[in-house]
């Protein structure tokens, strides 16, 4: 992903609209980001990560912090940024939510956050989601990864450098996403906790059921069952226990269940002997009602007989009344056709009112058409060659876009001529400086030179001693000594001079060397500037140029304008042509079925007309026919007869039923009394008192032995229930504990419980990270630090509650190991600098590979001496090689004399920034 051009209205510091050609900065290589403090350099960085993710870079700065103070309250705060990806460019463009005056009236209103990104081929997507979406599509990378890849924040990787395992393990769990791993650390020691809890939640249970075993205190295992109560006996003697008293009761409960059978046969017998007696003295009474209710009964009868022969007589009139009812009845369907054909005449006079008129309207609508359709073939007919014509305006626009693109290289060209013009002059005028300081110094070698070999005889004379032999003649007598001239320079003073003279020629020559290179590249560019201003041109100068391209470009821009707006015009016309076409068929099918409409509206009049004079005829007919009205009168007649007739077979029914019924309770009267006589037979010699008192003491056995069964019974049910409930939990208990064992296991190894391994589940997965990191990190290390210095993770101590991520330095200058934070500033800051680089490698490997063509690496220079800046300067050369950008964002002074391409930001004196691009 490479930005190419930012646009920034009303954000940050930029008060202004502010225009970012990343572009000029070309395609690879090192550029910086300088300018006053707090003028906005980092905002740029900001700017760019708003446009893609919809907020900016840092947690601590949210989007409604975005708007420039010192904005007009008009001015709508807006970022624009059009970017490339695998060769193809996007734009997107955000503007976050924001307080503007209102557009009518007074008062201030919220405007919404917008979004919208544009594709290569046109089509745009407005939603927030849907750019959020399309953005991380696009690059491979959500926000978080572009601003740990992207943004090398020296301040920031300072703190990761030096921070200790549990600082350091916030930060790689927030980078990595590695909370799962500790989310499960703490699911396991919370479930192995849990069941911990029920394992002794079922062993309280258990003692809970024990204490719930229940046994008679007459019994001889009654001090056993108390052993088992006060925890002194084994759970297997307790079941066994449980066992032999259940075992015990239930022997107990069948004898008292065949006492208690031999019992109830008895009292069976005495209540039988009771009954009897008790029944005599009943039948008495029962024989005086049963006389009572015969003769009772035979009187009714004779009452009904006679009121059934009077109903017998009513019975002919039935015949009649139904005879009449059929009469009626066979009438009913004549009532219906009357209703049809009533309903049929009217609805056909509903359709025959109004018909001229009906009639009337569908000739107007068939000529409404017939003129539209008219209308329409004429506009066709108006449009045919507008497809002709936007083709010929596009031909056009696209001649006059390739020349504009031309002249636009061509001033780029022209650009880059003067360029190289300006850098040959600068060149020629460093040479002629340096050959100058040559010259000088070697006017100033020569003379010292001159002096030294003017005075070696002197120098000579100075060491010459009388019986000595002269080094030159061989005399050991020296009549006339020669004298040496003051201040005569030393051996020392003229070598220093020729090591000087050197140097100025050596750089002499290195400036000739470089001036002639910039003359080679400046012919070329003339030679390809003049040529290509004579194929587009014609033959003029390059001066004259600048000012034909400049009036060109314009002339074609308004050109262009002016035929984009007639291609538009014929593409509204094509469209018209299309909608036409489309409406035609459509229109004629629409004439066709109002002709057919008409036709069927005519046919349908004249066959209505001829029915409904039928239908007045037999209507006539039909009611002479009919006595009643309606359909509804005659069933309300019908009705009425049907109500009479069954009226008077209900009542002989009735009657009969009443005599049947009289009948059959006389017969039952003497089936009873038969019975009642039969049981006056039975229970003459039985002792009601004695057998009474009898009864009672039976009972009185039967009730202690009942009571006796349901305290066994009870002791039963509770004992069962403490054993099946006791063998469960043992049973629970095997299975949780099993479960508790290999879950606490696991929980102490993941969260580092285990003697001599203190490493927990997330610090593990942490450090694989974090050891890839320290290996990219090195590459670079070593080269910022001329090969002294290499990262290592410090080797846990078994002995440490928490570690596994604390980092050493290794000094291969002497051979010794130690804390990172024993280094100085500078060396602190190319380490965490080299950390930073580390880790953007190894999150853009975990992004699949992403790589960005651009970073930002913010501050942190000013802390280093010449030689640890130029190797940063080395390692961060290198990161840009290839079509890498790296903006470095600095104030330090070394960086601007080293880094031609530069974003210079600087503070207007009005209120807001403003930068400018140098290369």
């Amino acid at each position: 992903m490479r930005p190419l051009i930012l646009k920034i209205k009303a954000f940050g510091p930029y008060s202004t609209a502010t225009e970012f050609d990343f572009t000029k900065l070309g395609t690879g290589g090192l550029y910086l980001i300088t300018g006053d403090t707090g003028a906005g350099k980092t905002t740029i960085f900001d700017a760019i990560t708003y446009a893609l993710y919809g907020k900016p870079n840092g947690e601590n700065r949210d989007t409604t912090m975005l708007r420039s103070k010192y904005a007009n309250a008009e001015t709508v705060t807006e970022v624009e940024l059009i970017f490339s990806c695998n060769d193809k460019e996007y734009t997107v463009i955000r503007q976050p939510e924001q307080e503007r005056p209102a557009k009518r009236g007074t008062g201030i209103t919220k405007q919404p956050a917008y979004a919208e990104i544009k594709y290569p081929d046109g089509s745009v997507k407005t939603k927030t989601n849907e750019v959020n979406a399309a953005v991380k599509e696009i690059t491979g990378i959500d926000h978080n990864q572009f601003c740990q890849i992207a943004m090398i924040a020296q301040g920031e990787f300072l703190k990761l450098l030096l921070a200790p395992t549990t600082e350091r393990m916030k930060i790689f769990r927030h980078i990595f996403k590695t909370r799962p791993y500790e989310d499960l650390q703490k699911r396991l020691k919370t479930e192995a906790s849990e069941l911990y809890k029920q394992c002794k939640s079922i062993k309280d249970s258990i003692t809970q059921y024990i204490d719930g075993i229940v046994c008679d205190e007459d019994n001889t295992d009654y001090i056993e069952t108390q052993k088992a109560k006060d925890g002194t006996l084994t759970l297997e003697d307790t079941v066994f226990l449980l066992e032999k008293l259940i075992k015990d009761d239930n022997t107990l409960a069948d004898e008292i269940a065949a006492q208690k059978e031999a019992l109830q046969k008895r009292l069976d017998e005495v209540k039988a002997l009771i009954n009897k007696a008790k029944d005599f003295a009943l039948a008495k009474i029962d024989l005086e009602k049963n006389t009572a209710k015969t003769l009772e009964a035979t009187e009714k009868g004779d009452k009904l007989s006679a009121q059934l022969e009077a109903e017998k007589e009513k019975q002919p009139k039935v015949k009649l009344i139904n005879e009449k009812a059929a009469q009626l009845k066979a009438l009913l369907p004549d009532y219906d056709t009357l209703a049809n054909n009533v309903s049929a005449f009217n609805k056909n006079q509903l359709l025959l009112d109004g018909s001229e008129e009906r009639i009337a309207n569908a000739e107007a609508e068939i000529k409404a058409i017939e003129d539209e359709n008219t209308a329409l073939t004429k506009e066709a007919q108006s449009l045919e060659k507008a497809g002709e014509e936007k083709i010929k305006l596009e031909n056009e626009k696209r001649v006059l876009t390739e020349k504009a693109d031309k002249l636009n290289v061509l001033k780029k060209n022209i650009a880059a001529l003067d360029l190289a013009e300006n850098n040959y002059n600068t060149a020629i005028c460093d040479y002629k400086q340096k050959s100058n300081e040559a010259d000088v110094k070697s006017h100033e070698y020569r003379a010292f030179e001159t002096a030294y070999l003017d005075a070696r005889a002197g120098i000579l004379a100075d060491t010459l001693k009388e019986n000595e032999p002269c080094p030159v003649c061989g005399s050991t007598t020296h009549p006339k000594i020669a004298i040496k001239p003051e201040n005569a320079p030393t051996k020392e003073q003229l070598e220093g001079l020729q090591a000087k003279l050197n140097t100025a020629t050596e750089s002499a020559n290195n400036a000739r060397i470089k001036a002639e290179s910039l003359k080679a590249v400046l012919t070329e560019k003339e030679e390809s500037v003049t040529k290509d201003i004579t194929l587009l041109l014609g033959e003029i100068t390059v001066a004259k140029a600048k000012s034909v391209i400049t009036v060109e470009l314009s002339n074609i821009n308004t050109a262009i304008d002016e035929l984009v707006k007639l291609i538009n015009s014929a593409k509204l016309q094509i469209e018209r042509k299309q909608e036409i076409d489309q409406l035609l068929p459509q229109k004629s099918e629409a004439l066709e079925n109002a002709k057919k409409a008409l036709t069927e509206l005519t046919d349908t009049i004249k066959v209505k007309t001829v029915e409904n004079n039928a239908l007045q005829k037999q209507i006539a007919e039909l009611r002479a026919k009919l006595t009643f009205e309606t359909k509804e009168l005659a069933n309300t007649e019908i009705s009425k007869l049907n109500t009479e007739a069954e009226q008077i077979t209900a009542d002989y029914n009735h009657a009969l039923a009443q005599l049947n019924k009289n009948n059959e309770a006389l017969a039952s009267l003497k089936s009873a009394k038969e019975q009642i006589l039969k049981r006056l037979g039975d229970g003459e010699n039985v002792d009601l008192e004695k057998e009474t008192d009898t009864l009672r003491g039976l009972e009185e056995q039967y009730l202690f032995l009942d009571n006796s069964a349901k305290t066994v019974h009870s002791r039963i049910v509770a004992n069962n229930s403490c054993l099946g409930n006791i063998k469960s939990k043992s049973s629970s208990l095997i299975t949780i504990e099993k479960k508790y064992t290999y879950v606490n296991s696991l929980s102490d190894t993941a969260n580092g419980n285990i003697k001599g391994k203190k490493t927990m589940l997330e610090t593990y997965i942490q450090m694989g990270y974090f050891d890839r990191i320290i290996n990219r990190a090195n590459t670079r290390l070593m080269i910022m630090t001329g090969g002294q210095y290499e990262l290592i993770r410090c080797k846990q101590d078994s002995t440490q509650e928490k570690g596994g991520l604390d980092l050493d330095v290794i000094d291969h200058y002497n051979g010794s190991l130690r804390s990172v934070k024993s280094l100085s500033g500078g060396e602190s800051f190319k380490a965490s600098l080299a950390l930073a680089l580390g880790l953007s490698d190894e999150i853009q490997a975990t992004a699949g590979g992403i790589k960005l063509d651009t970073m930002f690496v913010d501050e942190g220079f000013g802390s280093l001496d010449e030689e640890s800046l130029n190797a940063a300067m080395t390692a961060l050369s290198a990161l840009a090689d290839g079509n890498r950008l790296v903006g470095i964002i600095s104030h330090v002074a070394e960086l601007k004399q080293r880094i031609d391409k530069q974003i210079i930001v600087t503070k207007d004196k009005s209120g807001g920034s403003k930068a400018e691009i140098v290369v």
